[in-house]
């Protein structure tokens, strides 16, 4: 048996394709990033369109990686959500369009779960339970994943999520985009203790998280630096608002941990690709003796493996239904 990954979720187009066993036989990625660097951020008329465009040769060529004909593929699984209208509507009519003509089963699947599946997909060892710290551009949560398809959701972002965060943090610094890789490259040669910034919710007794605050404690002290004719060391800066992100995930890591006892942590989602992170997540596990999983980074940002890998999961645990599958942009992990 084999399993399609469709993911146009934002502004990559992915499709990817697994077997029953979830080795992942191909997986490509067409990514957009050049296209919007002129607007500064993603737009979504134009990545509806470009996912228009890419979409049908990166099935080809998808099929051809996996050297797999599309009569083998007994399961097509379609991100419905969350994320954006436009290029969730192309993902959904190309998987519905598919099934329809060569009469393939499909299955909506949660774009959130397939991050946080996607420690699974990387190593068929990691199993429930565990913590999930989920971190991406437009989501930061933690969960605990009791069971699959289980979940018991600790904390999750009250405003901003810690990618947002990063990202227009780059667009103030006049930094390129994408904001959070670009960041991450200014922090190289920053000091994180040369601006002193706010840890978001660190007095709080919680699990969730915020960073509107950290935005706009940097917002103002960039303004204040202009005001006085100071030069505002960019890389310093960069470092510093890293850290308070990175700190804030961590505490509360460290909560549920405590909270929990569970000894197994899965970080993932786009932000997890970034270096910094995983150093200070090495450092967290292995003082207090945890087992830490955190996927490549080809697994962290968006694919169509990691929502093929969803899709298998649905078929091994019977969730596979027959009910009517539309873009849901605004979708929870509780939904």
């Amino acid at each position: 048996m084999k399993i399609l990954g469709i993911e146009t979720s934002c502004d990559e187009t992915s499709l990817g394709i697994i077997n029953d066993k979830g080795d992942i036989l191909s997986n490509l990625v067409y990514s957009q990033v050049q296209k919007h660097i002129p607007y500064g951020g993603i737009v979504p008329e134009v990545a509806s369109r470009e996912h228009v465009k890419a979409i049908g040769w990166v099935y080809n060529l998808a099929l051809e990686q996996a050297r797999t004909d599309i009569k083998d593929v007994k399961l097509i699984a379609v991100t419905q959500g969350p994320g954006l209208q436009g290029p969730l509507l192309v993902g959904i009519s190309f998987a519905k369009g598919l099934s329809l003509a060569l009469n393939i089963p499909f299955t909506g699947v949660n774009h959130l779960m397939g991050h946080i599946y996607s420690c699974m997909l990387d190593n068929a060892t990691f199993k429930p339970p565990f913590l999930a710290l989920l971190v991406t551009g437009g989501n930061t949560l933690i969960t605990l994943v009791e069971e699959i398809f289980v979940h018991k959701l600790l904390g999750s972002t009250r405003d901003d999520a810690a990618g947002e965060c990063l990202d227009k943090t780059a667009r103030l610094l006049g930094l390129e985009y994408p904001g959070g890789p670009a960041i991450e490259k200014a922090a190289l040669g920053g000091n994180a203790s040369y601006y002193r910034l706010p840890v978001p919710l660190i007095k709080e007794d919680s699990l969730d998280f915020s960073f509107s605050g950290l935005k706009t404690a940097v917002y103002y002290l960039v303004e204040e630096l202009k005001k006085k004719g100071k030069e505002i060391e960019v890389n310093h800066l960069a470092a510093s608002v890293q850290e308070a992100v990175f700190s804030a995930l961590l505490d509360r890591l460290a909560r549920a941990q405590d909270l929990t006892g569970i000894e197994k942590i899965a970080v993932v989602g786009g932000v997890a690709s970034n270096e910094r992170l995983k150093y200070r997540l090495k450092e967290f596990t292995e003082k207090r003796n945890l087992m830490l999983n955190v996927p490549p980074s080809v697994l962290c940002t968006d694919n169509g493996a990691i929502t093929a890998f969803v899709g298998l999961l649905k078929h091994r645990h019977n969730r596979i239904d027959d009910d009517i599958i539309d873009a849901q942009p605004f979708l929870t992990l509780q939904d």
